[in-house]
C-alpha cells in the first residue's frame, strides 16, 4: 500500500510513518518543515518538501504519484496563539486542509 503522510515530520506524523513502515507500507512524507524536523523523517521513506497553502506543491506531489491513502496532519496547533492569531490558524488549517482535498480529487 502505498500512503502519503501530508506533516510527516511533526511528532505525531513521524511515529504514524514508523508504524506503516512496520506493516511494511511504501510511506512518502510530505511537509513544509515550519514545524516537523527533517531529524524526524525515516530515511526509508521518500520525502517531499512541500506546502499544503501550495496548490503548485500539491497538484505536483498527487501528478507525480499515485497512492492508496492519504494521513492529512499538517497544522498548526498551539491553543493560545491561535487566539491571538486566529486568520493565520485558519489559513493554514482551513485552507490547507481544502487545498489537500481538492488535491485528492
Amino acid at each position: 500500500m502505498r500512503v502519503v503522510v501530508i506533516g510527516g515530520a511533526g511528532y505525531i506524523g513521524s511515529h504514524i510513518v514508523l508504524e506503516a513502515i512496520e506493516r511494511g507500507y511504501d510511506i512518502t512524507v510530505f511537509d513544509d518543515l515550519s514545524t516537523g524536523f527533517k531529524e524526524n523523517i525515516n530515511g526509508n521513506v521518500q520525502f517531499i518538501h512541500g506546502s499544503t497553502l501550495s496548490i503548485s506543491d500539491l497538484s505536483k506531489l498527487f501528478k507525480q504519484n499515485r497512492y492508496d491513502a492519504v494521513v492529512h496532519l499538517a497544522a498548526s496547533k498551539a491553543a493560545g496563539e491561535s487566539m491571538l492569531e486566529p486568520a493565520i490558524y485558519a489559513q493554514n488549517n482551513i485552507i490547507g486542509g481544502l487545498n489537500v482535498i481538492n488535491a485528492c480529487s
